[in-house]
Formats: structure tokens, sequence, C-alpha cells
């Protein structure tokens, strides 16, 4: 692999930081609720929480909520801070809504109901744009709906797991309605003993992934039906003997498929697609790396900036462009070798406002229009 052109990226946070106010929950001086610091802050702060157990929340403001330590922060439903419904499931469940124009970024925080019975959604997303960047979801799933239910939203998922034990069918992993969503190096496996949801379940929503793991067991994995989705360099299972493991117009490169055969409706599979892959996240004083898969000794041109984006730029380009072209910058041209691979590494400065920093990343590629747009990859820095 070869770097024609080579920029640091990372020198966009010397330039124009915004500032933003930093609240802390946990910890021996911190709040006791991440409700209560949601009640306080403002569009562009950052929640930091600190290893402990918390309720569930509901996020309708654009802000960062990260771990301190990642995998350390779970959150339980608490009757305490249920409404006046006591049995419903709907006062359980964390919400995640930021306004249109706001983004919201969660970084490292796992999402269970452990034994709450009638749960039937952990996670709910509507309205905005929100990451979830490490995040973990799971549970029991005692009622037909979805471990995550994505809503009129744009939503980007990278290095996630969702997993959970499905006792009804009719149950999903992640269910997106009229949404956009892209997931990198994600997990959602449904694991039932009796019988299993699906891993996707798609309704009018636009879909891009690279390096997933998908697996159910009796139902189909993947359910698309409208929109266009697009999945690459990915394991996907299920179905069994009674379903196809991916149902509906699925568009796959570099996937492998169990049963192999088992697919009705895909509607190519090649390796034109542009997968991508991030080895680690962004880390103050560390090295940023991003692996692209692509054809064999093909291109990869690749573009930073700081806010995510969805928009269409056909016919020239495939998928939508998912950063906003208004602050996006080229940083390097890569050669793939002929393996497909190229790799690119940049060092990221330490020091005082680069952490909760946000850099996203995308690729395009192809000899011809439309090009081929990776997901985005990127997200806050710690």
């Amino acid at each position: 692999m070869r770097k024609l052109l080579f920029a640091c990226p990372f020198a966009v946070f010397a330039v124009g930081i915004p500032s933003q106010s930093t609240w802390v929950v946990g910890g021996p001086s911190g709040l006791l609720q991440i409700r209560q610091a949601l009640a306080v802050a403002q569009p562009g702060d950052v929640i930091e929480v600190y290893p402990g157990t918390y309720a569930q929340f509901r996020a309708e403001v654009g802000v960062t909520i990260r771990a301190v330590s990642p995998g350390s922060v779970m959150i339980v439903p608490d009757p305490a801070y249920y409404g006046p419904c006591l049995v419903c499931s709907h006062e359980a469940r964390t919400l995640l809504a930021p306004p249109a124009g706001q983004s919201l970024h969660v970084t490292g925080l796992t999402f269970t109901n452990l034994s709450a019975t009638g749960l039937s959604t952990w996670l709910e997303i509507r309205d905005g744009r929100v990451t979830l960047d490490e995040c973990q979801v799971g549970g029991l799933a005692l009622a037909p709906s979805a471990c995550v239910r994505i809503e009129d939203a744009h939503v980007h998922l990278q290095n996630c797991v969702v997993t959970f034990p499905a006792y009804l069918s009719g149950f999903a992993g992640i269910q997106a309605v009229d949404s956009v969503v892209t997931a990198v190096d994600t997990q959602v496996q449904v694991l039932g003993p009796f019988t299993n949801g699906h891993c996707l379940r798609l309704s009018g929503s636009t879909f891009q992934g690279s390096r997933l793991n998908l697996r159910s067991i009796t139902e189909s994995c993947v359910v698309a039906a409208g929109g266009a989705v697009w999945i690459s360099d990915s394991q996907i299972s299920g179905g069994g003997t009674n379903h196809c493991t991916i149902t509906g117009a699925v568009e796959l490169a570099r996937c492998t498929l169990s049963p192999p055969i088992a697919a009705c409706g895909v509607s190519g599979s090649g390796t034109s697609l542009l997968g991508v892959g991030r080895p680690a996240p962004l880390q103050a004083g560390g090295t940023f790396q991003l692996d692209f898969q692509t054809t064999a000794n093909g291109f990869v041109l690749v573009f930073a900036g700081p806010e995510l984006a969805a928009e269409s730029w056909a016919p020239l380009l495939v998928q939508p462009s998912w950063l906003q072209e208004a602050t996006s910058f080229p940083v390097t041209l890569l050669l793939a070798d002929a393996q497909g691979v190229a790799s690119v590494s940049w060092p990221i400065p330490a020091g005082p406002g680069i952490s909760n920093q946000k850099l996203w990343f995308k690729g395009l590629s192809g000899w011809s229009f439309p090009l081929q747009v990776s997901p985005p990859v990127g997200g806050v820095v710690r």
C-alpha cells in the first residue's frame, strides 16, 4: 500500500476548539445520576461518567456522554424514576433524542434491563443524530419489540455489542424505521434457546455496515423492506432450515453467509463496496489507524471532518456522503495492495484541548462514477 499524499487531520484541533462545560457523574464529588447532568447541560457540553450503576435517562440535548473507563458504566432501569405508569415498559428504557441540528455522542456505556419484567426495548433513539461507540446493549427479551429501536434518526455505531436471549419470536436486535444507520466493527447476537428474532430489521431505512458479526438461529438474521442496504466484510448467520439468512434487497461484498446459500433477495455480491475498520479508538497521545478494504490495486481517497451527515451525491456517489461537506477536507490518497487492503495511521497530539474533541473519516473508491463510499469511522477523542 502506498500513500500518494499525506496530511495530519488532527491539526484541526489546534484551530477553533469550541467552548464547552464538563459535568462529572459519580466518583467522590460528582453528581449522583446522569439525568441530573442532562438537566443542566447545554448543547456541546461533555458528561463524564465514573464507574458505577446508574438509572435510565432521557437525553434530549446534543452532548457527549462518555464513560471515563469504557465498559464500567451500567445503565439499569430503576423503578424509583418510573413515571405514573409503573408497569409500562417505556418507563424503564433509555431515550436518546437530540433535536434537529444537534448531535449526541455516547461512549463506553452498557445498557441492560437485567431482570426487569415486561421490558421490550432497552434503548430507543429518535429524531436526531446519535453515535454509539464501544457501547453494549443486552438483557432479557420478554416482549416482541427491539433491543435497540431507531426511528426517524441518523445513528452510527462502532465497536458496539448488542446481545440477548430472545424468548419470543418477532424480536429484533436492532430495529430501524425511516432512519439512516451506519455500523462498523459491531456485533449483534440473537441467541434465544427456543425461538429467535432478527439481528437487523430495517423498514424504509438506509443501512451501511462494515466488519459486522451478525448471528441469529431460527429467524432471518437481516430483514430489509424498502430503503438501501450495503454490508461488506462481515459474518452473517441465521435462518436455520425455515428462513433465509437475509430477506430483502441487500448488496453484499466479501461477506460470509451461514448457511452459505440461504439468502433471499440479495441484490448483489462482489468486491466493489468499500469497507473500513477502526482497530482502536481515538486516544490522545496515541496512534489512530484506518484499515480499508476495496478492489485489488484500487485507490481510496480519505476525507476527515468534525461533523457527520447523510448527504446524497447521486449519481456521483453510490452511498450517501457521510461527512458534512462544508467542513470536511481530503487528508490522503491510498493505493491498495493485491488483496485490496489499504491502511493509514496518524499520531494524535496530547495535551489540553484534545480530549472530547470529535473527528470523523470516510473513504471514496472506484475507477468510474458512481464512486463507492465507506461508512464513517472516528469519534470522540479520549
